[in-house]
């Protein structure tokens, strides 16, 4: 028989119908079929733990049962994903060298630049409010209505004033630093037993790490924006 962390295989032997329970926290995700015979989602049964009414096979014959986590394809879906991005970044950089624009032969350096103001020229206020919308809508939809009032509002003015990009790219920064923060403490405090509902005990940080990742976004496409206007006007 087969015991994994996501799929389980018992025979069940019985005259009646009988009820085959799976002693982990009730979740929707497992799904059981008998002998190639769909017996869809569980139930709640024994108090929290996931259970499925088995049928008797004719003559008493044992019943092969198939449980299987639904959700561990699309885990494995957004790792393929995840990978495959890698990669493109990989190649990007290796060949992202040919497409970079070559200094003026009167530098004498590198310059460091802070990301605590813009690099180029501010936006115009159209411009600004475009970006701040486009945030506004992706938050609302992913997260609530006030978390998109504040993203807006951040993209709008770092946009629009070049002296307050530190809004957004302090903000991410800040950000994901408090995401690791509160997964330590919470894994100090409250010492949540590993499994498939781990995860699950740190969905309050979610919130926050999208937010961060929307003003990392946010601040690469504005600063991009701003250094091809700038080039635009050092070309004229």
């Amino acid at each position: 028989m087969t015991n994994d962390r996501t799929h389980r295989v018992v025979d069940v032997t019985a005259a009646t119908p009988v009820w085959l329970t799976l002693g982990e926290g009730f979740n929707e995700g497992w799904h059981a079929s008998a002998d190639g015979h769909d017996l869809g989602s569980p139930t709640m049964v024994d108090g929290g733990f996931n259970g499925w009414l088995v049928p008797p096979a004719p003559g008493g014959a044992p019943v092969r049962v198939s449980l299987t986590w639904e959700p561990q394809r699309t885990v494995d879906i957004g790792l393929l994903v995840s990978v495959a991005g890698g990669l493109v970044c990989l190649v990007l950089l290796v060949i992202g060298g040919r497409w970079e624009r070559p200094l003026p032969e009167e530098a004498d350096g590198i310059e460091l630049a802070t990301p605590l103001a813009g690099l180029g020229p501010s936006l115009a206020t159209w411009e600004a409010a475009v970006a701040a919308v486009a945030v506004a809508l992706v938050t609302a939809f992913v997260l609530s209505p006030l978390w998109a009032m504040l993203l807006g509002v951040a993209a709008f003015v770092s946009a629009r004033w070049r002296r307050w990009r530190f809004v957004v790219s302090i903000g991410a920064v800040a950000g994901v630093a408090l995401v690791g923060v509160l997964y330590v403490v919470r894994q100090i405090v409250s010492k949540p037993q590993p499994g498939f509902g781990w995860v699950t005990r740190f969905e309050f940080a979610q919130r926050v790490a999208f937010a961060a990742l929307l003003l990392l976004v946010v601040d690469a496409v504005v600063e991009h924006r701003r250094s091809r206007r700038s080039s635009r006007s050092v070309s004229r």
